[in-house]
């Protein structure tokens, strides 16, 4: 085999690539999945086999998995990505990297959902400095549904926060006034609301909104 052959043949597996019909996809999550299931199918169009070494997800809720590791050439395969949405919400984009074996330049896919709220937090969390007085701030919770959504119950799971729910528009607006520590503190105190509705759909039946008090700088 002749030196320049023996490049040409390293730099084409260095930069080996598989065709994807489309490499980003986009879906609309159903009001009562709790995740998707996205494919990508693929063509292997070099003149060799390739292999699939690893697939790495940016996110612990998105795992992607292949049909087969290896690809003959010509051959025809499928990524099948999983996306986890029970905590996810509105239009996110999750990316994984494919590495083919030999291969020093990784393939990229992306999941790009587009995933209702029936139910919303706002803020998603409450925050208490210091230096600020320890006055009641509020969470507002609406339904974004046709039908009614009930609020049920909204419970703290650190006794050092206390909280209290207030009707605004029955099955469509509530408040919950939310009071941090009144004592001195010398560390942050976490706390999490556990905010449960009467949703049909479990994926809205229980939100969290999460609250922290800040210790004085040091």
């Amino acid at each position: 085999m002749s030196y320049l052959l023996s490049i040409l043949l390293l730099v084409t597996t260095a930069c080996a690539q598989l065709t994807f019909d489309k490499a980003e996809m986009e879906i609309t999550a159903k009001p009562d999945e709790d995740s998707l299931v996205v494919e990508f199918p693929f063509v292997n169009n070099t003149a060799n086999e390739q292999t699939i070494s690893s697939i790495q997800s940016y996110c612990s809720c998105m795992e992607v998995k292949a049909t087969s590791q290896k690809i003959a050439a010509g051959g025809k395969g499928v990524l099948r990505a999983t996306l986890d949405i029970k905590n996810l919400h509105s239009i996110v984009s999750k990316t994984a990297e494919v590495h083919l074996a030999g291969s020093s330049k990784p393939q990229y896919i992306t999941v790009k959902a587009n995933i209702p709220e029936f139910v919303t937090i706002e803020p998603r969390s409450l925050q208490w400095s210091f230096t600020e007085p320890r006055a009641a701030k509020t969470v507002r919770v609406t339904m974004k549904h046709d039908t009614p959504i009930q609020l049920l119950s909204v419970k703290s799971l650190n006794n050092a926060f206390t909280c209290e729910k207030r009707t605004v528009e029955e099955g469509k607006i509530y408040e919950i006034t939310v009071t941090p520590p009144q004592e001195q503190i010398t560390a942050a105190v976490f706390g999490r609301l556990q905010i449960e509705t009467d949703s049909k759909y479990s994926r809205h039946k229980s939100k969290e909104c999460f609250v922290l008090l800040r210790p004085k700088d040091r």
